[in-house]
């Protein structure tokens, strides 16, 4: 066979390596105790004082509840508590009709388009929720599109935008994605198997996704669900625009705002926006807790896809382009609006003009470089924090480590306007030598921004730095670098899409982030673009600019986004291409472990083999894509069964379409991952026979890895034997069974006896003292010291056999009737070995407990090292 085989694994790193962290240094815990001060100032500091004044007196500071009484005695703090939980908890629902016909169809069905899909359904995601809400008032409002038309042909009126609905329906078009890519990424996940399991006992239909699909994807379903509600429950500026001000984030502006930062009123609703949001976060993480979503895929994850039936494919694309319609309508609206002249009482503007554009760039430009600069900063101080807290989390012994990670990843559960009132409070006594407090200056919006957004970085620097094997570093040390050197020259360099990531991350949500920002800004001059789309919205006349400052908002998050992507998929490929060697893909192929086809694949077996590996994706015309499929249905011999479904063909046969799909590309090297392994015995021998043939019609170089020795020794001309990841030995399978390197070649191909002893020189004459009280004349040639004695059970007999070069005493433990040999167990001195002895008509076993003389032939014997 013109190819290798390896019989056995490498194995996985040693423990101790994938526990290696390097010691904590002094340089390493100055920076821990600078990013602890950091946080403890911008963070932790801010936040603790909103807590503190809601627990205060106004005026003597003494410690009092009486704040949290009169909340709950005044009933429009009350009315806004149970406002926002109802808002939030319709967003879900809402949001949950979205995205669950997405999630379902793109992911369980053949699809057109679904790539499309999912990406438009991220789209809502680039737009800030507020900018949204204008365009959404234009087209759903009392006298929006929608409702003009159903009025003018139905004589009705739907209040889509009234009140507290209003606020539900903008919140759930734009923060829905979070479930639909959190619940695609579930369906994606599940075994194929479970689904199949439930099928062959009947189930179907929608009793199978309710039953059965859904409840696996649970955890992807409750984290996209969590995060809508604690985005809903925490937003400000939606719910002002659209002049809905009994919620609680409204009423925490409100009242600092109106009435001064020193009423204690806005801290207590702040301390309850706190409570709510990691209250939500602690239940979607009890709801998880006692239950086991895990599953053992095999054969590919995912839900199988089906191919819909004509009414069923009608149903689905009016299902998705009427969602679709719904929750891109923001950015339709926003992109009319900040074209039209007037749009008021009719269902499209009366005019189109750029004047809101010139506006923009020559009045209000001030908002967009003000935006990149602060968002740029702000992303900077993210990437650096992220990257060194990911390092001392993973790479350091430092105490308390992880009280950095969990003190920056809280910054999530801290909604934006009470960080606001807090940086408010907290800075503005603290003044310059000029006496400008430092709560006014433009630094102050930065570092809000910065601890806003670092969850985000962080996150993304951390699952970099994961990836990089310790190793790497360890390696670097090991040649004399320097722990600072490692870092800059390894560690650095490999994070670097991970810290790109997260730059555009922090970048993109930081500039369109409005909650906190709102309270700090005291000048248009120091103004962002997110504070401009505000005060431009407040104003009719001034929603024209606004909405084209909006399109420029979304047009700088999409550009972030997609560089973001971009940049995540050229690491991923400059990794996969640093650990490929240097073949064309397409010039290799993988038959893994179990079988590649599914019996339940709807397709015929020509169908599956021309969309096994891409052949249309790889643009071959479709005349050469016949060829090859007709050509490697004949070499499998399976011409005549092409028009078949897999699970209408045995073991073998679909052994054989599996080999078909691999060759069908053309290939130069064939991987076969124990591809026999699911096989009985009689069909393996038989599979293993047409392995063969087919690789010597072919000509094709073959890797065959298994752990079967007998697969290995009837099918390959050569075989590698390894063992933690080393190479023991390389040869045909005549040299590797008897001439074996080292023991454990000897012990792996075929069976092997062994007797440990010690090489002994009496009287000039050399013995080998087996433990047990044994002795063996042996040859000169073996050395004196501790040695192994390896033989096969066919190179020794029992006394009636013949003598053979030696004699040992044995007694007869068990005996195996195989056929045409008889095999005993014998056990000399304190070891057990196999005997093989030929089988004759009419012979009488030996039984246990015989004693028998052991005859050893010595030039077939080995002798190893221990």
């Amino acid at each position: 066979m013109a190819g290798a085989t390896t019989a056995g694994r490498a194995h996985a790193p040693s423990a101790s390596s994938r526990r290696f962290k390097t010691t904590a240094t002094t340089g390493q815990i100055a920076l821990a105790l600078g990013i602890a001060i950091f946080l403890i100032l911008f963070l932790v500091i801010p936040v603790g004082t909103v807590i503190y004044v809601a627990f205060t007196e106004k005026g003597t500071g003494e410690f009092t509840l009486v704040n949290f009484l009169d909340f709950v005695r005044t009933d429009l703090f009350i009315r806004s508590f149970w406002n926002s939980v109802y808002v939030s908890a319709m967003s879900v629902v809402v949001a949950s009709v979205f995205a669950l016909p997405l999630a379902y169809i793109t992911t369980r069905f053949e699809f057109r388009g679904a790539m499309l899909i999912q990406t438009l359904g991220f789209l809502p995601l680039i737009m800030p929720p507020f900018v949204g809400a204008v365009a959404m008032l234009l087209l759903f409002g009392r006298n929006g599109t929608v409702n003009l038309l159903l009025d003018e042909w139905l004589g009705i009126k739907v209040p889509f935008m009234e009140g507290l609905n209003g606020v539900i329906f903008v919140q759930a078009v734009h923060y829905f994605p979070f479930i639909l890519i959190n619940l695609s990424a579930a369906l994606r996940n599940i075994d194929r198997a479970m689904e199949e399991a439930a099928q062959n006992l009947g189930s179907s239909g929608f009793r199978l996704f309710r039953r059965i699909v859904f409840p696996l994807a649970m955890p992807g379903y409750i984290a996209g669900a969590s995060l809508v509600f604690v985005k809903v429950f925490d937003d400000l500026a939606t719910p002002l625009l659209l002049n809905v001000k009994d919620m609680l984030a409204p009423q925490a502006y409100l009242r600092v705002t109106s009435i001064g930062i020193a009423d204690p009123m806005g801290y207590v609703i702040s301390v309850v926006l706190i409570c709510m949001s990691i209250l939500a976060m602690w239940m979607s993480a009890r709801a998880m807790r006692g239950k086991d979503y895990a599953t053992v895929q095999r054969g590919g994850g995912g839900l199988a896809k089906r191919r819909m039936r004509p009414w069923e494919s009608v149903l689905a694309y009016a299902t998705v382009l009427l969602i679709l319609l719904l929750v891109l309508a923001p950015h339709i609206g926003l992109l009319l609006l900040s074209f039209a002249t007037i749009w008021s009482f009719s269902p499209l503007p009366d005019g189109f003009t750029l004047a809101h554009y010139s506006r923009v760039f020559g009045e209000s430009f001030v908002y967009v470089k003000n935006t990149l600069v602060y968002a740029s900063i702000a992303g900077l101080i993210d990437v650096v924090l992220g990257t060194a807290i990911a390092y001392l989390v993973l790479r350091t012994k430092l105490i308390g480590r992880e009280w950095l990670d969990w003190a920056a990843t809280a910054a999530l559960a801290i909604p934006g306007v009470v960080l606001g009132i807090g940086y408010l409070r907290t800075f503005y006594g603290v003044q310059l030598p000029d006496g400008t407090p430092l709560a006014t200056l433009w630094i102050t919006i930065v570092l809000a921004l910065a601890i806003r957004r670092l969850p985000y970085a962080l996150r993304a620097c951390y699952a970099a730095l994961q990836q990089i094997s310790v190793s790497l570093e360890e390696a670097a040390e090991n040649l004399g670098a320097t722990k600072v050197r490692t870092v800059r020259r390894v560690v650095l360099p490999l994070m670097a899409g991970g810290i790109l990531a997260g730059f555009v991350t922090s970048f993109a949500t930081a500039a369109v982030e409005l909650s906190a920002t709102l309270m700090l800004v005291q000048s248009n001059a120091d103004a962002p673009l997110a504070y401009g789309l505000y005060v431009f919205m407040q104003s009719a006349a001034g929603r024209g600019p606004g909405a084209a400052l909006g399109v420029i908002a979304v047009l700088l998050v999409a550009l972030c986004t997609f560089a973001s992507h971009l940049i995540i998929e050229r690491s991923q490929r400059a990794k996969e291409a640093a650990r490929q060697p240097r073949c064309e893909p397409e010039e290799i192929a993988v038959m893994n472990q179990p079988l590649p086809v599914s019996i339940l694949s709807t397709d015929a077996v020509d169908v599956d083999i021309r969309n096994a590996f891409g052949l249309e994706e790889r643009k071959f015309p479709r005349a050469e894509i016949n060829r090859r499929v007709t050509a490697a249905l004949e070499l499998v011999g399976l011409s005549q069964l092409a028009d078949r479904r897999p699970s209408q063909l045995s073991g073998g046969q679909q052994q054989r379409v599996a080999v078909a799909r691999t060759i069908a590309i053309e290939l130069k090297v064939l991987l076969l991952d124990e591809p026999l392994s699911n096989l009985d015995a009689k069909m393996r021998i038989q599979v293993r026979r047409e392995l063969r043939d087919l690789q010597q019609r072919l000509g094709l170089t073959t890797i065959f890895v298994t752990h079967d020795q007998e697969e290995a020794n009837t099918i390959c001309d050569r075989i590698a034997v390894m063992n933690d990841g080393v190479v023991q030995q390389v040869g045909t399978p005549m040299e590797l069974y008897e001439k074996p390197a080292n023991l454990f070649v000897a012990n792996f191909l075929g069976t092997a006896n062994i007797l440990s002893g010690r090489v002994l020189l009496e009287g000039g004459e050399r013995f080998f003292d087996i433990e047990g009280g044994v002795r063996l004349p042996i040859p000169a040639h073996v050395v004196p010291e501790e040695v192994k004695l390896v033989f096969r059970p066919q190179h020794a007999s029992l006394a009636k056999d013949g003598a053979r070069d030696a004699s040992l005493p044995g007694t007869i433990l068990h005996s195996e009737f195989l056929g045409s040999t008889l095999r005993y167990g014998v056990r000399i001195g304190a070891a057990e070995v196999s005997i093989d002895t030929p089988f004759h008509s009419g012979e009488t076993l030996y039984q246990p407990g015989s004693s028998v003389d052991v005859g050893l032939s010595l030039r077939s014997a080995l002798w190893f090292a221990p």
